[in-house]
């Protein structure tokens, strides 16, 4: 869960250790992040102006993500880290919502 951007989706995946451009797997886990985003920075469920995007990046030694957000307009080496949720340099942290039941 986005506070900075309410009802919009937000996925982070843990996908294992990604393979280089030299042909050798990266040591660090890599990270994929999916989300959504309104015009607004808010969502409604059949909106049809909102927009998905995707960001990657890898899991550091020390627990940290390093997150390339580039694709959405922002920094190539942004690290975040967890506690109890994502937390991101600029104060936003990115919560487990519970799945529906």
């Amino acid at each position: 869960d986005d506070p900075n951007h309410p009802g919009c989706m937000r996925s982070v995946k843990v996908v294992g250790q990604q393979m280089g451009t030299n042909g050798k797997r990266r040591r660090e886990p890599a990270v994929v992040i999916r989300g959504t985003d309104g015009p607004a920075g808010t969502c409604v469920e059949g909106d049809a102006t909102v927009a998905p995007w995707r960001i990657t990046g890898y899991v550091s030694d020390n627990g940290k993500l390093n997150v390339d957000f580039t694709p959405k307009g922002g920094p190539k080496d942004l690290i975040a880290t967890y506690d109890g949720g994502i937390k991101f340099p600029d104060g936003n942290t990115w919560t487990k919502k519970e799945a529906a039941k």
